[in-house]
């Protein structure tokens, strides 16, 4: 990942957890409630943003690129998509990442993706996923 990539994706991974985790809260009251034009977009805009990142080979379900705005998803069902994205994020995070002694840090490419450096960028350890 380029330095940039690993800004967005910073970035992004801490407005899906706090997306799931507002989520999370709406489907305990409703699960079966539906989104509103605002909060899909928003979410759209998220997934946009994801795909780009994850690109086709990292995407967590193949063909899927956002929701429909005509027919708006239930609380559940964006919950579930979203918890899929931060799954498929937190596989690109780790495998591009490395632990020397302690401390996980970043790979970095160049522009054109040829070039892999270790860095300094400090990271937290992989989630749920066994330490390479």
């Amino acid at each position: 990942m380029t330095r940039n990539e690993i800004s967005e994706f910073e970035a992004l991974q801490g407005q899906m957890e706090s997306l799931h985790q507002e989520l999370s809260t709406l489907v305990k009251k409703n699960p079966s409630g539906l989104l509103n034009k605002f909060k899909l977009g928003l979410i759209n805009s998220l997934l946009t943003r994801s795909n780009a990142l994850l690109r086709d080979e990292g995407k967590p379900f193949k063909g899927f690129t956002e929701f429909e705005s005509d027919t708006l998803p239930s609380n559940s069902d964006v919950l579930l998509v979203v918890g899929q994205y931060l799954s498929a994020l937190e596989k690109l995070r780790a495998d591009n990442i490395y632990k020397e002694y302690d401390t996980w840090y970043w790979y970095f490419t160049d522009a054109q993706g040829k070039k892999r450096d270790q860095s300094t960028k400090e990271t937290a350890p992989p989630k749920n996923i066994s330490e390479r």
